[in-house]
C-alpha cells in the first residue's frame, strides 16, 4: 500500500508539471526572429564594387541592391540619416502581410559637387511587422573630382581662325571680338597663347606684362582687357616623374601645384610633352589644374594643342 501511494504521488507531480507547461505555451506565441538586411553597392560611373569607408568622386552615385529576410513579416526599408528620401514599404512592393522575403528594386544615391571633401553617412534600416529592426551603414568619403579637356587648339595672335584666349573652367577658346566687346568674357580668360622669336611658344596669364607688349607688337588691335579684368593665373613646372594621365582627383591637382616652387605668370619655350601645374585667379575660384602640351606649330599664325585637367569646385 505504501509503494502504491508513492507511485501515485510521482505520477501526479509529473502530470502537474506537464499541465503547467502546456498552459503557458498555449497562452503566448514566441516573437519571431528580427529582420536581416543584406546590401551590396557599386560606383555608378565605373560599376566597381563600393564598400563602406570608400572614396567617391563628388557628382558620382552609388547604386544599391538590397534584400530583407523577415520571419516576422517585412514592413519597410528606409534611409534615416542623409535626407535621401529613400523609403520602400511592403505595399510599394505589392507584398501581402506576413511576407518574409523582400527584394528591393535597385536604387541610386547621387552626390553633388558641393559635398566634395566631406564624409556622408547613409544609414539603412529594415523594420518588420513587430517593429524589430536591422541596420546597415555606409560611410562615403566624397572627394573632389576633375574636369578633363583634350585636344584644345589655341591660335597665335595672327592665326586667322583660332582664338588666342582660353577659359580653363569651361573649356572655351575665344577670338578677339567676343573678348574685346564683352566684359564678362574678359573675366573668363585664364590663358593667352602667343609665339614670338623670343621666347617662342608661350602661355601667359592675362596680367603678364610681356603678353600685352607682344600683342601690341604683332597686331594693330587694341589690347582687349582692362586692369580690372586681367586675371592672374600662376603656372609651375611639375615635379619630375609627374604622371599626367594618372591624375583623377582635385586633391592630386592641388598637390601637383603645391609641391613645386613659386608660380609664374607665363611659361615659355613650350614643346610637346611639357607638363605644368597652374592655379586660377581668386576670382575664378583659385582652382588648381595641370596642362600637357601635345603639339606646337608655326609662328604667330600657328597654334598650340594642349590637354587640361582642372578642379570642379572652387577653393
Amino acid at each position: 500500500m505504501k509503494n502504491q501511494f508513492r507511485k501515485w504521488m510521482l505520477v501526479s507531480a509529473l502530470g502537474a508539471v506537464v499541465m503547467y507547461g502546456c498552459s503557458s505555451d498555449d497562452s503566448e506565441d514566441p516573437t519571431p526572429d528580427g529582420p536581416e538586411l543584406t546590401m551590396t553597392a557599386k560606383v555608378g560611373s565605373t560599376d566597381a564594387a563600393f564598400q563602406s569607408g570608400g572614396d567617391l568622386l563628388a557628382g558620382d552615385s552609388i547604386i544599391f541592391n538590397a534584400s530583407v529576410t523577415a520571419p516576422g513579416g517585412f514592413n519597410v526599408l528606409r534611409e534615416i540619416t542623409a535626407s535621401t528620401g529613400i523609403q520602400v514599404t511592403r505595399t510599394d512592393l505589392g507584398l501581402d502581410a506576413g511576407a518574409t522575403q523582400a527584394t528591393i528594386p535597385t536604387f541610386a544615391v547621387k552626390t553633388s559637387g558641393e559635398q566634395a571633401n566631406s564624409t556622408a553617412t547613409l544609414t539603412f534600416i529594415a523594420v518588420d511587422e513587430n517593429s524589430q529592426t536591422d541596420t546597415v551603414i555606409y560611410e562615403v568619403n566624397i572627394i573632389q573630382g576633375i574636369e578633363e579637356y583634350t585636344a584644345i587648339l589655341i591660335g597665335g595672335f595672327n592665326n586667322a581662325t583660332l582664338g588666342s584666349f582660353y577659359d580653363a573652367k569651361d573649356d572655351s577658346v575665344y577670338n578677339y571680338s567676343p573678348v574685346n566687346t564683352t566684359l564678362a568674357n574678359q573675366e573668363k580668360i585664364d590663358f593667352i597663347y602667343y609665339f614670338a622669336d623670343t621666347p617662342q611658344y608661350t602661355l601667359a596669364s592675362p596680367d603678364n606684362t610681356e603678353v600685352q607688349a607682344t600683342w601690341d607688337g604683332q597686331t594693330t588691335l587694341a589690347w582687349p582687357f582692362s586692369t580690372e579684368t586681367e586675371n592672374s593665373t600662376k603656372f609651375k613646372a611639375v615635379a619630375q616623374g609627374f604622371d599626367f594621365d594618372g591624375v583623377a582627383t582635385g586633391a592630386q591637382l592641388a598637390s601637383a601645384y603645391s609641391e613645386v616652387g613659386d608660380g609664374l605668370s607665363r611659361i615659355t619655350g613650350l614643346s610637346a610633352g611639357a607638363v605644368y601645374a597652374f592655379q586660377l585667379d581668386q576670382s575664378r575660384g583659385s582652382r588648381y589644374g595641370v596642362l600637357e602640351v601635345v603639339t606646337v606649330e608655326g609662328n604667330s599664325s600657328g597654334s598650340i594643342e594642349i590637354n587640361v585637367k582642372v578642379q570642379t569646385e572652387d577653393n
